[in-house]
């Protein structure tokens, strides 16, 4: 328990100095001239001076200078120019920043929030800047300046990523999923929405994480990775308590498929994959609108159910219409996995292994499947030949370890056992069709040729 809270404390920790260190980079004005002063009837002449007077001084972060004039303009003419709020911003960030008095600088924050508030009012249609964007920057500052009262926040940072979606800023995904769990830690009934909050920013995330030419991929992978761990020793997040939560309402929410795709996504997550709501979920999600994902879905609960064929015609529906080679690998791998363990179908194992292989070249899984189908194969009534089934399937063994890593420990195991069943260099030396370093072809359903040796 003690080793669980460590690691939650320091998750939060390196999330929310990522977060204080990105909240702060705002977006600087790409304009080189004077912005162009919108012409109304409450725009005065001393607006417009005002205006080139401020932005030349921020653009030269003399912050200093451009105080009075920046006041006074938003005073007296607010709606005169979006440079009152995007340079008005980096104003305030330096007044908070070089405020020592508690009271002031809290005084200053509240000025900042009425600022972004502002902001809303009189450009929150703009479309490169939108409200959805603006509550982001208003939530982020928010946690920045007040974290012992962060969860303040949550509203604006929500609707920030309801409004914005994947055009979201990175920094109000990350603080959104942030000031969510501290929400949850204050309430353990707020696990749902907190629970679906990671569900909507980690979708987002998806989506931005698959261009890896993006500028920002590298932050939104981070991101990605720091929400992942934040939910993952959250407590929300074990298959126990997705089941509490959600038994009773995905009856209600049969119709819904939004609501059974987050539920699907969110299980297979937590490797939650023999949950009765996982299963229920996807058979609902399946009528409605089939998907690899609830098909795959439907395939495990046909498995714990001993229904082996429908579970693999269910992977099959799940392979047709992945759109990804690996996750096609995945499910190919599966219906190997059956029809080696459950139905003794090897060489039809072995065609959906190699699919998988083909699919997902670096898993090295498949040929450890292979491999043991091999090394478990009556292929010879002669015991001299019939050993060389071992060697095929240690060579198998070794290319698993070869595009592999992971599977280092148990194919050195498996290479371990069967090399003490390879013929002796005597049994090879009189047996006809065995020469020690020459090829071999091993016959029956097999088919692969090897290397003989003692």
């Amino acid at each position: 328990m003690k080793k669980v809270l460590v690691t939650m404390v320091c998750a939060c920790i390196v999330l929310q100095v990522f977060a204080k260190e990105n909240c702060i980079k705002k977006v600087e004005s790409t304009a080189s001239s004077v912005p162009t002063v919108e012409k109304n009837m409450n725009v005065t002449e001393d607006c417009e001076m005002n205006v080139s007077l401020f932005h030349e001084s921020v653009k030269q972060k003399n912050f200093a200078d451009a105080l009075e004039p920046w006041r006074a303009t938003y005073k007296d003419c607010p709606s005169a120019n979006r440079a009152i709020y995007t340079d008005g911003e980096k104003i305030m960030d330096w007044l908070i920043l070089n405020e020592k008095d508690a009271a002031k600088k809290a005084e200053l924050v509240n000025e900042l929030m009425a600022l972004y508030d502002n902001w809303v009012v009189y450009y929150g249609t703009y479309a490169k800047f939108p409200k959805g964007r603006i509550l982001g920057r208003k939530g982020c500052a928010y946690v920045e300046n007040n974290p012992s009262t962060k969860t303040v926040a949550y509203d604006w940072l929500k609707e920030s990523v309801d409004l914005q979606g994947a055009q979201s800023e990175i920094n109000a995904l990350q603080q959104f999923i942030f000031v969510s769990l501290e929400k949850y830690k204050q309430d353990a009934s707020f696990a749902e929405q907190f629970i679906n909050d990671y569900l909507q920013a980690s979708e987002i995330l998806d989506v931005l994480c698959k261009d890896n030419t993006a500028k920002n991929y590298a932050a939104y992978v981070q991101v990605k990775t720091n929400i992942d761990n934040i939910f993952a020793i959250s407590g929300a997040a074990d298959c126990a308590t997705m089941d509490n939560i959600f038994a009773s309402k995905v009856d209600a929410n049969a119709s819904d498929i939004k609501y059974l795709e987050n539920i699907i996504s969110c299980y297979e997550r937590l490797r939650c994959n023999e949950s009765s709501v996982f299963f229920k979920a996807s058979a609902y999600a399946h009528k409605i609108k089939p998907s690899a994902k609830s098909a795959n879905g439907c395939a495990e609960m046909s498995y714990k159910s001993e229904k082996y064929e429908d579970a693999i015609a269910y992977y099959k529906e799940a392979i047709e219409m992945a759109t990804e080679a690996v996750e096609k690998a995945s499910y190919q791998f599966k219906i190997a996995q059956i029809y080696s363990g459950k139905l003794n179908k090897y060489s039809l194992a072995r065609d959906f292994a190699r699919q998988a292989i083909s699919n997902d070249p670096s898993n090295g899984k498949p040929y450890l499947l292979i491999g043991n189908m091999y090394a478990q194969s009556k292929i010879y009534d002669d015991p001299i030949l019939q050993k060389s089934v071992y060697w095929v399937a240690v060579d198998k063994f070794e290319k698993a370890k070869s595009v592999d890593s992971e599977c280092t420990e148990d194919a050195n195991k498996m290479i371990s056992v069967y090399r003490q069943y390879y013929p002796t260099t005597e049994e090879i030396f009189f047996h006809n069709e065995l020469e020690a370093g020459k090829s071999f072809t091993v016959g029956g359903w097999i088919g692969e040729t090897t290397r003989c040796r003692d």
